[in-house]
């Protein structure tokens, strides 16, 4: 029963039993299998960058296969491939008796949008070499909190997992052809699973050829409508018109129905009911996905009925009108993510493959659109529906992953208005071809106020009851609400080595938007809570162990009694030295816990050249302090005693500097105590002690200096 099952304690478990099935089976092993079981991720992957740099087999491996988790339990979802090296996902495609992957997940997590990092970049980077990396993703709730136990993981999921894996590792093994594992074509491949039960891919030097022949089946289709609208009186003209029409209209409809969802978004939150899908995302379909259909609908009702009466003298006409309009825009939108490079076309590319096919087929069965009856109906779901129930499919592995994550995404932003808009956009999407059946349809108004009375219900009880209510503590369906809070001791010191500042308080790291008001009836201190001052120093002057903004600057500071650090966190400036006339070398020994993080930056007019951290140039942060580069640096050791950390900085500093009286740099140093007797002072045990049920708590005690040299 301790923390950690599914993180990464069940891929433990899968890579023990596939080493006994391939001891007990007696594989032929064409190549050294590598077992790697390494920990230290969560402390900026240390371990794995220690293997791939360091180790005497690192030079040996050629592939990798990695196993991560940010739920418990689920399909492993191939979200990461490569880079090179297509006969990868080749080998994945053909043997894996259970496919779950696409090109869509791994932009999604490689454009940072998910928090979260794995050991793949390290052996991607650091090692040069080629791999997967597969995740569990389902019921993220208990990722990361004490709650992460064997009971937690479904043996249907360790079952799978383990079939998956251990058949991709026969099939590498199986590799006779040692041009493959040297091949180091950078044409990757586009690849994604049709409903789990095969792999479709095709190199991505293709795509051209397959958007293009695709594009131009879907201009001819239209134009076959075109021409049949023709034969039944209307011309060419007016149809390409009223085509253009409608396009503006459907696209009008999207953004109306947004509007509609960000309304009801900024209306919870001013109202205090934000996340009531967090526990419960069945709310999600009457709160965003309802609404999404019924504006879209109503908008192409209301625009279509006036253009029936005015410019298309037959409603089926009309329908393909309308039907063609949408074809255009799914076929823009093919030709737009293959210009960028954007590989998760491929929706697009079904979209439009399946809509010009159901257009010629019908013009083809149906010449006459009036005398379209159930078989044409049944054509049109049979054809549409392979999109559409592939759509889906994707639209709830999404659903599925970002509900948990909006828990521990942050507060930088309103996790309400996210989820509103990805909602509205994946089902504004996927109903693109079902809203303009209104027009069709017997009772269209009714088709139009069922959802939306359905919305209105729902946000009635979501107001006046607490079924809304976005945690749950039941241990049968886990929602907790995350907290992360530190005991921490602040001292600010001038250039003089000047104490200016002291003062100890709680720091309340909000993981999402409704910290810390939602707990202040259980831990009345909440009240207290103020926003942290981001001027008082680099990285708003918080010992976070992460370079992360988004979870800093909007974070909430509680003051409290001073409190007994155990071990005192210290950084001396034990010389300054002249290189060169432009660099000047400052070198600083450093005393505290085994777990610390330094940041600094350079005063304006001075630049960080190098440093005996590590041979190749300085890497900044992605963000800035009143303009400056800024630096981090997390430094850990596993010794139970105190160790010194001695190291230097060397700056490239303006012409006439003055090495004894002109500043360089500020710089701060915390420590953690995130282990052990001194992890929680007195006072934090009781502030824990009172957290409700149905919340979870990440706590520890830190100590920040903040000095000028």
């Amino acid at each position: 029963m301790c923390a950690g099952a599914s993180d990464d304690g069940a891929a433990c478990a899968v890579l023990l039993e596939i080493m006994r099935v391939v001891l007990k089976t007696k594989l032929k092993l064409n190549y050294n299998i590598l077992f790697l079981f390494n920990g230290a991720e969560e402390n900026i992957m240390q371990a794995s960058h220690g293997f791939i740099t360091q180790h005497k087999w690192a030079k040996d491996v050629k592939a990798f296969i990695n196993l991560e988790a940010c739920g418990a339990g689920g399909r492993e979802l191939l979200f990461q491939v490569g880079p090179k090296n297509p006969w990868l996902l080749e080998v994945y495609s053909q043997v894996v008796p259970y496919p779950y992957a696409s090109t869509l997940a791994q932009e999604i997590f490689q454009s940072g949008v998910i928090p979260g990092d794995t050991d793949f970049r390290v052996f991607r980077d650091f090692g040069h070499i080629s791999g997967v990396d597969f995740a569990w993703s389902s019921n993220g709730y208990v990722y990361h909190t004490k709650y992460d136990s064997v009971d937690q993981i479904p043996l249907g999921s360790l079952q799978r997992t383990g079939e998956n894996i251990l058949a991709l590792l026969r099939g590498l093994n199986d590799i006779t052809d040692q041009r493959k594992i040297t091949d180091t074509s950078t044409n990757d491949l586009i690849f994604f699973d049709m409903l789990g039960a095969f792999v479709i891919r095709w190199r991505e030097n293709l795509t051209a050829i397959i958007s293009i022949l695709t594009a131009s089946l879907s201009a001819f289709s239209v134009y076959r409508n075109m021409k049949s609208a023709k034969s039944l009186g209307t011309d060419n003209t007016v149809y390409y018109s009223t085509m253009m029409k409608a396009i503006g209209i459907q696209v009008f409809g999207w953004i109306l129905a947004l509007a509609c969802c960000l309304i009801i978004a900024l209306s919870l939150t001013v109202l205090g009911r934000t996340m009531s899908w967090y526990a419960r995302p069945i709310w999600l379909y009457f709160l965003y996905v309802l609404p999404t259909l019924s504006v879209s609908m109503a908008v192409v009702h209301h625009f279509g009925v006036r253009q029936l009466k005015k410019t298309i003298p037959n409603i089926w006409t009309l329908f393909q009108v309308y039907y063609d309009a949408i074809q255009i825009l799914w076929t823009l939108l093919l030709l737009v993510t293959y210009t960028l490079g954007i590989r998760s076309g491929f929706i697009a590319l079904l979209w439009v493959l399946f809509s010009s096919l159901q257009s010629l087929i019908s013009n083809r069965v149906f010449p006459d659109e009036r005398k379209r009856s159930l078989k044409w109906l049944m054509l049109y779901i049979l054809l549409l529906g392979i999109p559409f129930v592939q759509s889906f499919y994707l639209d709830l592995g999404a659903i599925g992953m970002f509900v948990p994550t909006m828990g521990r995404a942050g507060s930088a932003f309103n996790s309400e208005i996210i989820i509103a808009t990805m909602i509205c956009a994946m089902f504004g999407m996927l109903f693109s071809f079902v809203c303009q059946l209104v027009l069709v349809a017997q009772f269209p108004h009714i088709l139009q106020r069922i959802p939306a009375s359905f919305t209105f219900l729902a946000l009635a009880v979501l107001l006046l009851t607490d079924l809304g209510f976005p945690y749950s503590g039941d241990v049968t369906s886990l929602a907790p609400q995350r907290f992360i809070i530190s005991n921490i001791d602040r001292k600010f010191y001038d250039e003089k080595r000047q104490l200016t500042a002291h003062d100890t308080g709680f720091w309340i790291i909000d993981m999402d938007i409704n910290t810390p008001e939602s707990v202040e009836m259980a831990v009345p201190e909440m009240k207290r809570a103020k926003l942290v001052d981001c001027t008082r120093g680099i990285y708003c002057a918080m010992p976070y162990p992460l370079p992360v903004m988004n979870f800093i600057f909007k974070t909430h500071y509680i003051e409290a009694p001073p409190f007994e650090v155990a071990l005192e966190t210290d950084l001396r400036l034990v010389g300054r030295t002249h290189l060169s006339p432009d660099i000047v070398r400052l070198n600083f020994t450093c005393t505290g816990p085994d777990h610390m993080n330094l940041m600094f930056a350079a005063l304006p007019g001075i630049e960080l050249e190098r440093w005996s951290l590590d041979p190749e140039k300085p890497l900044a942060s992605a963000h800035q302090y009143l303009g400056r580069n800024m630096y981090f640096v997390y430094y850990s050791h596993s010794s139970l005693e105190p160790k010194i950390w001695n190291f230097h900085l060397d700056f490239k500093v303006p012409p006439k500097f003055n090495i004894d009286r002109d500043p360089i740099l500020d710089i701060t140093i915390s420590g953690h105590f995130i282990h052990g007797k001194n992890k929680a002072t007195s006072q934090l045990a009781d502030l824990m002690s009172r957290f409700p049920t149905w919340t979870t708590a990440t706590f520890w005690t830190s100590v920040l200096r903040s000095f000028k040299f």
